[in-house]
């Protein structure tokens, strides 16, 4: 009978037989991802959080500031139709409470501007004689004309605050597939340190 002797030169898994200096490379190639995900995170929590602002922003300072100049505008045109008796008789708190939640809102510059001028026409609305008819009908087209005016920047505003909001989540989108490229090529690099066999001598 013939036997067969196998000699098994065993050797050790090349994984468990890394040199320092690729313990080193991997170690830092690990760090780098730490750092890369935890830096993407933060950037991402500050986007959402802009974001956020414009949505607020554009319910609080667009949509509820442009309702406030709608029932300020149906007010004057109520005004308009009145007639002496009405007029003396008409109680200016509703546009009083209205004309001061505008005023609170989140106003730009221009905004600011044209909402002191919306402001003295009222206040001069406010002083006219019942019987001066004509004196009546050009404050309130003045007024009317403020509000129009209002009206124009919070569409304009409130299409920037919507573009800014879009721009960030375009960012934020770009920044993420970025931060997977760069991870699965961190991920390549670690593999390639850990399974590459250097050459003995």
């Amino acid at each position: 009978m013939i036997r067969l002797r196998i000699a098994i030169n065993y050797k050790p898994f090349i994984m468990f037989s890394r040199t320092s200096a690729q313990k080193w490379q991997i170690g830092l190639s690990l760090g780098l991802v730490f750092i890369l995900i935890l830096g993407t995170n933060r950037l991402d929590n500050k986007h959402f959080e802009s974001i956020q602002q414009n949505i607020n922003s554009i319910y609080q300072d667009r949509l509820v500031a442009k309702a406030f100049l709608y029932e300020i505008s149906e007010n004057i045109h109520d005004i308009e139709k009145l007639d002496s008796a009405g007029f003396a008789a008409f109680s200016f708190a509703q546009t009083d409470s209205l004309m001061s939640a505008f005023g609170s809102t989140n106003l730009t510059m221009s905004e600011n501007e044209e909402f002191k001028r919306l402001q003295r026409n009222y206040d001069r609305l406010k002083k006219i004689n019942p019987g001066e008819k004509e004196a009546l009908n050009k404050r309130t087209n003045a007024m009317l004309e403020n509000l129009r005016t209002l009206n124009a920047i919070q569409l304009k505003e409130g299409r920037r605050k919507h573009l800014q909001a879009e721009d960030l989540l375009d960012r934020n989108s770009f920044l993420s597939y970025l931060e997977l490229g760069v991870l699965f090529f961190i991920a390549l690099g670690v593999q390639v340190l850990i399974f590459y066999k250097p050459k003995e001598s």
